[in-house]
């Protein structure tokens, strides 16, 4: 990846954290919390940050889920413009990925 690539995907990355709007997400996920019952483990990792990931992945044209956990490990500043601070594990990222991002298509 050239520097101009990564420097147009950092820009892109920062537009969606100017416009993205965090406290209307929570409010539709606090009222789709009082209809069902959660399960499991809390969310490490917020919807935004997945949905970002997504877009990387669509802007480089990464197609598989290992393609982009091995990207995220070598571009540390991508990574953490995409609220990942800390190494995310691969079947964290798949599932997350499925049960969030599929849905959109």
């Amino acid at each position: 990846m050239t520097s101009q690539t990564k420097k147009q995907v950092l820009k892109i990355l920062k537009i969606i954290d100017q416009n993205w709007n965090e406290k209307d997400c929570e409010n539709a996920s606090s009222d789709n919390k009082n209809i069902s019952i959660s399960r499991g483990r809390k969310q490490v990792y917020s919807d935004i940050a997945l949905f970002k990931i997504f877009i990387v992945m669509n802007l480089l044209n990464i197609f598989t889920i290992k393609g982009i956990w091995r990207f995220l490990i070598s571009n540390k500043d991508i990574k953490k413009a995409c609220g990942i601070n800390d190494n995310i594990d691969r079947s964290t990222l798949s599932r997350r990925l499925s049960n969030k991002i599929k849905p959109w298509f």
